[in-house]
């Protein structure tokens, strides 16, 4: 009866390792899709015409919002795009020229 709990013990081993591999892998799949699915969502809110999009910044879900800039190719124009998580909706925000202003307190 040992070595019959020891097998069933071992298979239960292997049944979590493959589950939890699968979670990791579809995880960074479902990353990718979330990221493509924001930045197209932003680009096509942003009336820029030749637009390029940052990196998706992600916040944690509590604020249940994503941040893309959104930059022109030609003119120096930016925009802010939040992505919302929930509603899958993207607002825009003219970003031109936002930068920390000189002597603003370091925190």
């Amino acid at each position: 009866m040992h070595a019959f709990s020891s097998i069933i013990a071992a298979g239960s081993i292997a049944a979590i390792l493959a589950v939890a591999t699968s979670a990791a892998a579809s995880s960074d799949e479902a990353w990718a899709e979330f990221h493509r699915r924001a930045t197209e969502s932003c680009l096509a809110a942003s009336d820029i015409k030749e637009p390029r999009a940052s990196a998706v910044l992600d916040f944690d879900d509590r604020a249940g919002k994503a941040a893309i800039l959104i930059s022109d190719r030609t003119k120096g124009r930016s925009q802010l795009c939040l992505y919302d998580k929930a509603s899958r909706s993207a607002f825009i925000a003219e970003a031109d020229g936002w930068a920390a202003p000189p002597g603003a307190p370091a925190r």
